[in-house]
């Protein structure tokens, strides 16, 4: 039994070594925005990648606090009207780590 347990524990432990890490995807995330007609401007000195890449994280971030995606979508302030497809580009190719 223990042997056997052993043997398993070895196998999982191999099958997770060997596999290939699960990365976010930032430019698939920006294709997608830019797909969707998403506009990527810089504000304040920030690139328009380096804005709406963090606004991705954020909304990752309260995809994992619980938040519902049509919620964050509607708290997009200026972005509102693009809120669905800013949070479905962040599900898509930046959140790993959420259902």
């Amino acid at each position: 039994m223990v042997l056997r347990t052993m043997t398993m524990l070895a196998a999982v432990a191999t099958a997770i070594a060997l596999a290939a890490p699960a990365r976010a995807d930032e430019q698939g995330y920006l294709a997608d925005l830019q797909a969707h007609g998403v506009p990527v401007l810089p504000v304040a000195g920030i690139s328009g990648e380096e804005r709406v890449t963090n606004i991705g994280y954020a909304v990752c971030a309260q995809l994992l606090r619980g938040a519902k995606p049509e919620d964050i979508a509607s708290r997009m302030g200026i972005l509102s009207p693009f809120g669905p497809d800013i949070v479905a580009a962040a599900q898509d190719q930046l959140c790993l780590n959420t259902p």
